[in-house]
């Protein structure tokens, strides 16, 4: 039995102004516990119109057999312009090319199933940016992005992509990527991610699993930088998403008013206690790639 997404092949349509109706033997509509039999939904033009009921006389019909139609899927917490976990890689590669590599992954992320996803920080500049702009225009497939840009951070930090390589062999990184030392460099960084089309604004508020230079729990922004962040998102209308292992780290950034942390390996009580008072979304890692590793590894 197939189970095949209701936007990826309402995109069939999307170039047609006529009346298509996909067909398959079931359907789920994402509103109880059940499916329908048969399966309908009515597309005019790039748009879905109905669920259910009969196809209208003189529609085209693309019966799809033994199938299930399910809504598209949406992903929280993507990374399409970094390769695995080799992080390295990258450096020898031009931008062109994490460019065509990432178009590729979101492909394969829209014909999976997944219609929409947050795509939380790249580590190539504009990557992300341009993707997200080249599918909404239809050149490439893929699905609906909304990007972070350069994640926010600490000097140092999770986020600093020049972190353990020894002095001198990068340039020192400032607010065009990302990092930044007390509230009003905060600030600025999430202007400069705002100016050149960040979606959402993501913040490393702990180390991680794949840090050089921090253990994994540890808090890396003061309470008044991350209420800077915060502050100064929700002033651009954006959203806000930390990247957060530890507790410390954690409940800082939900006092200072995160939208959601990522990951959460470490919370504790009080933390769970902090996010539910103040309507905290917490998107958990429920997979992540397990080869070659280091040692401490388990999560990115």
């Amino acid at each position: 039995m197939r189970t095949i997404c209701i936007l990826v092949f309402a995109l069939v349509a999307a170039a047609q102004d006529n009346v298509i109706v996909l067909k398959a033997a079931r359907i789920f509509a994402g509103k109880g516990q059940t499916t329908s039999s048969p399966g309908f939904i009515l597309v005019r033009g790039n748009h879905i119109e109905a669920l259910g009921g009969q196809p209208p006389v003189g529609a085209k019909i693309i019966d799809l057999g033994d199938a299930t139609l399910l809504p598209g899927f949406i992903d929280a917490h993507t990374h399409l312009s970094v390769q695995g976990i080799d992080f390295t890689k990258d450096l020898m590669k031009t931008v062109p090319e994490i460019t065509l590599e990432a178009a590729q992954r979101a492909r394969a992320t829209l014909m999976a199933g997944f219609t929409t996803v947050r795509d939380l920080g790249t580590f190539a500049p504009s990557v992300d940016v341009g993707l997200r702009n080249a599918i909404a225009r239809g050149i490439t497939p893929g699905p609906r992005m909304l990007v972070a840009g350069n994640p926010i951070g600490a000097i140092g930090g999770h986020c600093d992509p020049t972190a353990g390589f020894r002095p001198g062999l990068f340039a020192v990184p400032g607010i065009e990527r990302g990092m930044a030392s007390g509230p009003d460099a905060i600030r600025a960084a999430v202007r400069f991610n705002h100016k050149y089309g960040a979606d959402v604004i993501k913040v490393c508020a702990t180390g991680g699993v794949l840090s050089l230079t921090d253990d994994v729990d540890s808090p890396q922004l003061t309470q008044a930088e991350l209420e800077a962040l915060v502050d100064e998102s929700r002033a651009l209308k954006r959203r806000t998403a930390a990247h957060a292992h530890g507790a410390e780290g954690a409940k800082r950034a939900i006092r200072g008013g995160i939208n959601s942390i990522e990951y959460g390996t470490f919370l504790d009580q009080e933390a769970l206690s902090l996010m539910k008072a103040h309507g905290t979304f917490l998107v958990a890692t429920l997979m992540a790639p397990i080869e070659r590793l280091p040692a401490k590894a388990g999560r990115i």
